[in-house]
């Protein structure tokens, strides 16, 4: 897309023109002549739509320079000549025997797919077929009486037509009275012939897609297979030689055609594709994992694109009728905000594609029992196995897995499973608020950086570091040295927002060309941008931290404080606790320096040897990120009752004695030092 075109297309001007169009101002590019509307005979220069054909339709302009003046015909025949009752009289004239229409305007033109909307011609089914409302005021002139006295008015009216996206053709007019609430069934349409789709609405087309080709899905689900559901939509699956280049992938196609791809020696070769043709590159025709798993991406998001946005492409096709197919180039990240029509259907596509493997209700359910499965795990690692197992058993991506937990309700899916730079950052929790990202890649920290100059100067004192993706603090508490790498310690990763700067992430539009020939990408999405939040100046992050170290004074309650809180006050020492609690020396050292975290039989053990309360006890279990209960079973009903009758009084001896004889394991093995 030319600077020029895509500056005109960013400010919503949206040129619209028919074949005939093309045709008559295929001569006169760059500007054209028409005559001035009032009969003077006079003429004014207008711009060339057809000059530099780079623009997508916008229905509004094209429905009101087809069917503008045949609306407002129909409306004043319906008002002037059939007696349709305007609804609204004046006190002069309570009552009217006539009534003329003046200054009739139409305001707006909304779209709505009908509620039997069905597919294309070529399946030998109803044709798509759109309602439009075209919103009108007018100014009424009421007449009463023999002597027809005349009082003004004025009303707002709808008149509702169908138009067949095939033929180009509006039909069956309707005049109504315009009332606001009166919302009309089906799924609203853009200017570009887009769904407008919200969440609600999302997970009803998915479902309603599913109950209609693959109901099975919704009884019991599992991994749905692409050729499959494309079988059962009516569409066909070719695997062909679109090139090597890494973003032709499949190309859907709507209207047959010749195409052009390779043959076994690398040569052009034109091949005939009927109507409803997906073509996928043969190197999805592998058995990996990688490319099944992009196969099943490709083919499932293109069956997306054929049921949710035929409107789309049919309404386009009227105004380029050398438009054949919408192309999927490669993954295509989920995010909000987009300028163009063709970011918004391939953002659609690809929520559609995820909503269609993993149904609302039964992914709900299986994210709530994965939970509760790896819940002793600890609240990151329990999100972790969360994703993988979702992966697995749906046969997504991770991050498919993990967007689709975030829309359902789970926000800390948004700290694990980060690849940043190729490869894993470490997971941190999220807190249920925060809006902010902490893991950056190094190519937008740089940016950041070169912007920011309170941002580069905590990097340039040593403050702050980056260390896998995060920029932390630069203590003991935030920064450990594992395998000869600094990482994250488990108290960071816990307390994210205290220990490491968040950004704001800032979403960059991709400057998609328009091809005319093919609505699709040619570059994979930009990366989005972020920027330092504004509390997160170079002051205010001072502010933080000296309230951080004074709370640190007084403040025990994270593992480590309340660990060598309770040696001391028990006058327990390292290798006492290392004697006793059968725990490792190197393991207490990094306990008690907030490196590493025990599980749930360390702990308990340690309670056991320090003779700790009940309150203690749970105290101990809590900063630990540890909550269980009696109610939830074994092994959590004997452990329950350890804290609460034995933790004080006995020995770890007898604390696993007893556990052996509830045919439970020990809490500790013999002592490793």
């Amino acid at each position: 897309m030319d600077t020029l075109i895509h500056i005109c297309f960013a400010q919503g001007v949206m040129i619209m023109f028919t074949a005939e169009d093309y045709e008559r101002a295929e001569s006169i590019a760059p500007y054209g002549m028409v005559e001035e509307s009032t009969g003077s005979g006079s003429f004014s220069w207008y711009r060339n739509p057809m000059w530099g054909m780079t623009q997508i339709g916008s229905f509004p302009e094209y429905y009101l320079s087809e069917y503008g003046d045949w609306i407002i015909e129909n409306l004043k025949d319906e008002v002037e000549d059939n007696g349709f009752d305007v609804g609204r009289h004046s006190r002069k004239v309570p009552g009217y025997d006539r009534v003329l229409l003046e200054n009739v305007k139409i305001k707006s033109v909304k779209c709505r797919e009908t509620s039997s909307w069905s597919r294309p011609a070529f399946t030998n089914e109803q044709c798509p077929v759109i309602q439009v409302d075209a919103i009108v005021t007018s100014d009424l002139i009421l007449y009463q009486g023999k002597t027809y006295d005349s009082d003004r008015s004025s009303q707002w009216f709808r008149v509702r037509t169908y138009y067949d996206l095939i033929t180009g053709t509006a039909f069956d007019p309707s005049v109504s009275i315009y009332e606001r609430e009166n919302h009309p069934n089906g799924t609203a349409l853009d200017e570009e012939m887009c769904p407008i789709l919200t969440q609600p609405e999302l997970e009803k087309k998915a479902e309603e897609i599913l109950q209609r080709y693959y109901p099975e899905a919704l009884n019991c689900p599992r991994q749905l297979s692409g050729e499959e559901l494309a079988r059962r939509i009516g569409l066909k699956v070719i695997y062909v030689n679109l090139g090597d280049e890494a973003h032709r992938l499949g190309r859907l196609y709507f209207s047959g055609q010749q195409v052009q791809v390779l043959d076994e020696d690398g040569k052009d070769v034109l091949i005939n594709v009927e109507p409803g043709t997906i073509l996928l590159n043969k190197r999805l025709q592998g058995g990996d994992r990688f490319a099944r798993q992009r196969r099943e991406d490709t083919i499932l998001h293109e069956c997306s694109h054929f049921l949710v946005h035929p409107c789309f492409y049919y309404f386009q096709q009227l105004h380029h009728e050398e438009l054949a197919f919408l192309a999927s180039d490669g993954a295509v990240p989920v995010f909000h905000g987009e300028k163009t029509p063709i970011s918004r259907i391939e953002r659609q596509a690809s929520q559609v594609e995820a909503r269609l493997r993993m149904p609302q209700h039964h992914t709900k359910q299986m994210i709530s029992r994965l939970l509760n499965q790896y819940r002793k795990l600890g609240k990151i690692e329990a999100v972790s196995q969360t994703i993988r197992g979702l992966s697995r058993y749906y046969g997504v991506s991770y991050q498919m897995a993990k967007i689709r937990m975030t829309e359902l309700g789970y926000p800390e899916a948004r700290g694990v499973l980060n690849y940043i730079d190729g490869r894993y950052t470490t997971d941190y929790c999220v807190a249920k608020n925060d809006k902010h990202i902490y893991a950056v890649t190094l190519d937008q920290l740089e940016k950041e950086y070169k912007r920011n100059p309170m941002l580069r100067k905590l990097l340039e004192d040593g403050k702050y570091l980056y260390i896998g993706g995060y920029v932390v603090r630069n203590i003991p508490e935030a920064v450990c040295r594992s395998d000869g790498r600094y990482r994250l310690t488990s108290t960071a990763q816990m307390d994210i927002s205290r220990y490491c700067v968040g950004f704001l992430p800032e979403r960059i539009t991709p400057n998609y060309p328009y091809d005319p020939q093919s609505f699709h990408r040619d570059h994979e999405a930009h990366p989005d941008d972020i920027r330092t939040d504004v509390h997160h100046s170079l002051e205010e992050i001072m502010k933080l931290d000296r309230q951080y170290q004074q709370a640190l004074e007084g403040n025990e309650r994270t593992f480590a404080g309340l660990l060598t809180k309770y040696m001391t006050r028990m006058n327990t020492t390292v290798d006492q606790l290392v004697e006793e609690a059968g725990i490792s020396e190197s393991a207490i050292k990094k306990y008690r320096t907030g490196e590493r975290m025990p599980k749930l039989e360390g702990v308990l053990a340690i309670c056991v040897v320090l003779g700790l309360s009940g309150k203690q006890c749970r105290e101990l279990l809590q900063s630990a990120h540890i909550i269980f209960d009696a109610k939830d079973g074994a092994p959590y009903d004997s452990y329950s009752f350890i804290i609460d009758s034995m933790a004080a009084d006995y020995s770890l001896d007898e604390v696993n004695e007893y556990l052996i004889r509830k045919r439970l394991r020990p809490l500790s093995e013999p002592n490793t030092k």
